[in-house]
């Protein structure tokens, strides 16, 4: 999948979608975006493909969806796996914008008894920085620095 679909919660989101259905598989960034792989009964992979869209965090924005049938692995469940490692060809993923403060967060920051109360970095997966603080593609944490 390419668009804004790093930085914004896309692999748990997708991780959700694929264990509610029982589906096998992965989710990771890579250089043009997230690449998923599911198997399972054929039907419960079309609801998997249908859900996407619907499953997708809010601040995502799918630009396009590239779908091919491979052969079956020994996948058990689902997982959020590791970016493949960077190479030399050129990064399609897009970079999302920086995002306002979200309610939760804002909540969050004004409660004296949550553990971020006042803490200035606050963020999550609806808000917060991402453009000024990505340092590399694929955005994973590792690519932004530590607070």
């Amino acid at each position: 999948m390419r668009g804004v679909v790093q930085g914004v919660g896309f692999r748990p989101a997708m991780f959700r979608l694929a264990d509610a259905l029982g589906l096998a598989g992965f989710v990771c960034n890579d250089r043009d975006g997230v690449w998923i792989e599911v198997q399972g009964p054929a039907a419960e992979v079309a609801r998997f493909v249908d859900g996407v869209e619907g499953a997708a965090p809010v601040s995502a924005r799918i630009e396009a969806i590239e779908a091919a049938a491979i052969a079956v692995r020994d996948d058990r469940g689902f997982r959020i796996v590791d970016s493949p490692a960077a190479d030399a060809r050129p990064r399609l993923a897009e970079i999302p914008a920086d995002l306002a403060p979200c309610a939760d967060c804002l909540r969050e920051l004004a409660d004296p008894g949550d553990r971020r109360h006042r803490y200035p970095f606050t963020n999550c997966t609806a808000c917060g920085p991402r453009y000024t603080i990505v340092r590399e593609l694929p955005y994973d944490r590792a690519g932004t620095p530590r607070t």
